[in-house]
């Protein structure tokens, strides 16, 4: 009669382990459904190639006026003119100002003096066309 009683436990403990393991299993899919859609959205957003909304259009530089805005600016500022400065002053990205200034001190036209950005010195004196 121990026997049937340990047979029956075992039966008992074996269906609602089976239940247990079913809901689990249940519940992790659907996790990994909401996962899989949290994912999906993500790589949406962070897709280069997603369209401007307005607000975002309104803050991008058109394009090409980025380096003349700059080296402009450079050029006219006697004292030197800080990073920082350019970007208040023209609402470029930061990241753009930096590239755009570092593009233009390898090419010559503009250097570092401290924090400020000038005209350098070759630009300077470059001498005058003669006929």
């Amino acid at each position: 009669m121990a026997d049937n009683r340990d047979e029956e436990l075992l039966s008992m403990t074996r269906d609602e382990l089976d239940k247990l393991l079913r809901s689990a299993y249940e519940m992790g899919v659907s996790h990994g459904r909401e996962l899989e859609g949290l994912a999906m959205r993500f790589e949406k957003s962070r897709s280069p190639l997603r369209p401007l909304t307005p607000a975002t259009a309104e803050k991008r530089a058109q394009i090409g006026t980025v380096k003349p805005t700059i080296k402009d600016l450079v050029e006219n500022t006697v004292e030197g003119i800080s990073t920082a400065d350019i970007i208040a002053r023209t609402g470029f990205k930061g990241s753009s100002v930096r590239g755009t200034l570092s593009a233009l001190k390898s090419e010559g036209v503009a250097e570092r003096r401290g924090d400020l950005w000038v005209l350098s010195l070759k630009c300077q004196h470059k001498p005058l066309l003669s006929k």
